[in-house]
């Protein structure tokens, strides 16, 4: 098993509450997001203790700029094809919505 060094994530995710982190790994692409993201253009609500859409727009803004091919969200089902396209279309919606 090879332990994780620091270099190896990346940290985003604010907005969706106080806690909310995304992690990232460049070198797999990886982005395990959380409650940030979810599959299918899906984002996290805002309208909990802590919650704010600004940031939660500024995190799927730069979540969108990585080069992601695993999405790994903290609900519902792994995104293994396409994760790019799911993060776009997330980005898309969180444009308009909040």
């Amino acid at each position: 098993m090879r332990k994780l060094r620091e270099q190896d994530l990346r940290f985003y995710g604010l907005g969706h509450s106080k806690g909310s982190l995304c992690l990232y790994n460049k070198k797999r692409r990886i982005l395990i997001s959380g409650d940030t993201l979810f599959s299918n253009g899906k984002f996290g609500r805002t309208d909990l203790p802590g919650g704010d859409k600004l940031e939660l727009k500024k995190s799927v803004k730069k979540l969108n700029e990585l080069d992601v091919k695993f999405l790994l969200p903290g609900h519902g089902q792994p995104v293994i094809e396409n994760a790019q396209q799911s993060i776009k279309k997330s980005f898309s919606r969180v444009k308009k919505e909040v």
